[in-house]
C-alpha cells in the first residue's frame, strides 16, 4: 500500500505506465518508427535527406546529423502529467547537445524540453530552465541517460539527471510541467549529433536505482570483439559502434558507395540514400 502523500513516486501508485517507448533498431528500413506505448505516438521516415531525415544505422538505431529531426505523427492525448521520466541510449558523434526530446504545443513552439549542453541537462520549462550538472558522455561511447521530473508543489519541481553509471544529480526548478491531455506533439533529436537506440517517456519519477538498475558495468558481452564499459541490463550485451556506412556483427562497409547506410550486401538492402541520390526500382542506390 502507498500512502497518499508519497504519490507520485510509489511504484504502487503509479504503476510504470509508459506515455511512449520507442526502438530505432530495425533489421531493414522501416518508414515508421512504432510508439510501443499505448498512445500511438508513431514517427514516420519519408527517405528524404533534404527534410531532415535521420538515417537508420544497423544494430545502433537513427543517425541525427545535427540538422535532422523527427516528429510524431499524432497528437498525445493522454491525461494530464505533473511528473515523468525520460531515459534512452544515446552515442553522441560530436560536441554533446541538442534536443533529446521536446513536447510541442504546436512544431516548434515547445512546452517543455529535454536536451543535453555539454557538461548539462537542460530541462526548459516554459522558458524556465533547469540545469543540471553531468559527466561529460564519451564521444563515440554508448552511454545511458535518464532525467526525471517530480512535481513537489504548485511551480516547483525537483528534476534530476543520470549519465552512464554516475550518481544522479537534483536541482529544484521553481515551474511546472502541466501538460494538458491533448494538443501535443513530440520532436526528437533537433541539433543533436549522435545515434539514438531507444528512449522511453514514463508518468513517473524514477530515482536512484531505479535509473541506475538500468545499466550493467561488467560482463557485457562484446560486439565484433570490442567490449564496451557499460550496456544495456536488459540485454546484457554491447550496442554496435560501426560506422554509419556499415553492417552485421563485423563492421562490414554497404557495398553501395551511394548508401547513407545498408543493412546487407546487395543494392537492394540500403536504408537510405546519400543526398542527391534515391532507390531505383531494382532498388539500387
Amino acid at each position: 500500500m502507498c500512502l497518499a502523500k508519497m504519490a507520485p513516486t510509489c511504484l504502487e501508485y503509479v504503476q510504470n505506465a509508459y506515455i511512449g517507448k520507442w526502438d530505432f533498431t530495425s533489421p531493414d528500413y522501416q518508414g515508421t518508427s512504432y510508439d510501443s506505448g499505448l498512445n500511438g505516438m508513431d514517427f514516420n521516415l519519408i527517405n528524404d535527406q533534404t527534410l531532415y531525415d535521420p538515417i537508420y544505422v544497423h544494430n545502433q538505431g537513427l543517425y541525427f546529423d545535427g540538422t535532422s529531426h523527427i516528429r510524431t505523427t499524432n497528437t498525445w492525448t493522454q491525461t494530464l502529467e505533473e511528473s515523468i521520466t525520460y531515459e534512452g541510449w544515446i552515442r553522441p558523434t560530436g560536441t554533446p547537445k541538442g534536443d533529446l526530446i521536446a513536447f510541442e504545443e504546436a512544431p516548434n513552439l515547445n512546452s517543455f524540453s529535454i536536451s543535453i549542453n555539454g557538461a548539462n541537462i537542460e530541462v526548459d520549462i516554459g522558458g524556465t530552465i533547469g540545469t543540471v550538472p553531468i559527466t561529460v558522455p564519451t564521444v563515440g561511447d554508448w552511454t545511458y541517460v535518464g532525467v526525471s521530473i517530480q512535481k513537489i508543489e504548485n511551480n516547483r519541481v525537483n528534476v534530476c539527471a543520470v549519465m552512464g553509471t554516475n550518481a544522479e544529480v537534483c536541482v529544484i526548478v521553481n515551474a511546472e510541467i502541466n501538460l494538458p491531455a491533448v494538443g501535443h506533439t513530440f520532436q526528437v533529436g533537433n541539433n543533436f549529433q549522435g545515434m539514438i537506440k531507444d528512449f522511453s517517456v514514463l508518468d513517473w519519477p524514477k530515482r536512484g536505482y531505479e535509473f541506475s538498475s538500468m545499466v550493467q558495468t561488467s560482463g557485457c558481452t562484446a560486439f565484433n570483439g570490442a567490449a564496451c564499459t557499460m550496456c544495456p541490463s536488459t540485454t546484457g550485451q554491447c550496442i554496435s559502434t560501426c560506422n554509419k556506412n556499415e553492417y552485421g556483427s563485423t563492421c562490414t562497409t554497404c557495398l553501395s558507395p551511394n548508401c547513407a547506410s545498408c543493412y546487407g550486401d546487395t543494392y537492394a538492402q540500403c536504408y537510405q540514400c546519400l543526398p542527391g541520390y534515391d532507390f531505383t526500382y531494382m532498388g539500387q542506390s
